[in-house]
């Protein structure tokens, strides 16, 4: 299934197809798919979009993927927008005012998709960073910072030689300046 936005309620379709994508097997430029997705690891670049236009009976290839750092679109263009409070588990439960796609959603749960303005992402960020996060273990709750006006979210992880933050994904400002903060993965709710 494809996991992207849907209209509430509408049925996931699905697939008409199984593609395969040969890890190495170069592409015309002579790059091996495996070396791509390493690039992508080793660039923080954990988004991989497959381009799956291709003539009937071609294999897909390392020219037919892309790798970003962030998601450009959560939503179908022109989709309205109304405001809600939301909460997520990964929010430790607390709630923030948010914009909510209308007539979408994130899957037969029902999740919300959101985006937040900047005074509330920045509330997200110092109320993850509290202290009451001390008494959490390593990995329990996301941690958010600002590396300009970028927003990137940090996952915890618990090793031998203490905790290690990595990047789990970024959030860009949209055209409206906000914030898609754990779109499709924090799972929100009203």
């Amino acid at each position: 299934y494809g996991g992207a936005w849907h209209p509430v309620g509408g049925a996931v379709s699905e697939l008409e197809q199984h593609l395969y994508l040969p890890l190495r097997h170069p592409d015309p430029a002579g790059r091996q798919l495996i070396d791509v997705l390493r690039a992508g690891r080793a660039l923080d670049r954990p988004w991989l979009a497959i381009d799956t236009d291709t003539a009937p009976g071609c294999t897909l290839d390392a020219g037919c993927v892309e790798l970003f750092d962030h998601r450009a679109e959560i939503v179908p263009p022109g989709t309205r927008w109304r405001p809600a409070m939301v909460t997520s588990p990964r929010t430790g439960g607390r709630d923030y005012p948010a914009l909510v796609a209308c007539g979408y959603d994130a899957g037969d749960d029902g999740w919300l998709i959101c985006r937040f303005d900047p005074h509330t992402v920045r509330q997200i960020a110092a109320e993850l960073g509290g202290p009451w996060r001390a008494g959490t273990m390593p990995g329990e709750y996301p941690l958010l910072r600002f590396d300009g006006s970028t927003v990137v979210l940090l996952e915890e992880t618990d090793s031998a030689d203490g905790a290690r933050l990595d990047v789990d994904d970024r959030c860009y400002p949209d055209r409206d300046g906000y914030y898609s903060i754990g779109a499709y993965r924090w799972f929100w709710h009203t």
